[in-house]
């Protein structure tokens, strides 16, 4: 088990559920966290991704805003594939731009993969 000296450093991950996707946080691994969490919800769950983070807390904040329209429950969302397909743009994006140009960019991302 890895925990950072940092408080607020850790991972940011992104896990697929039966029908909805969770955008979360963990401190002490995204391995042990995954396992948590497949005890918490007997469900089956399937990490999509994740990365390193300095400060977990405000950065998974961001997603959750960013995404605040596909929200459902707690830190669920309904996410669609072509969301997911860009999940390097929004990683990256999210965390260093305001919400409009964020989705904006994710919107571009998706009608390239879709080829629009």
């Amino acid at each position: 088990m890895i925990i950072y000296a940092n408080e607020r450093a850790g991972w940011i991950y992104l896990v697929r559920g039966t029908d909805l996707h969770k955008i979360g946080y963990t401190r002490t691994g995204v391995k042990q966290r995954l396992s948590g969490l497949k005890k918490q919800f007997q469900i089956p769950l399937e990490l999509i991704d994740s990365f390193g983070s300095e400060d977990v807390i405000l950065e998974e904040r961001r997603l959750h805003k960013v995404f605040w329209d596909m929200h459902v429950e707690k830190e669920w969302f309904d996410l669609p594939p072509t969301i997911i397909e860009c999940r390097e743009v929004w990683f990256k994006t999210a965390l260093k731009e305001p919400r409009d140009e964020t989705l904006a960019k994710i919107r571009e991302a998706t009608s390239k993969l879709l080829n629009f």
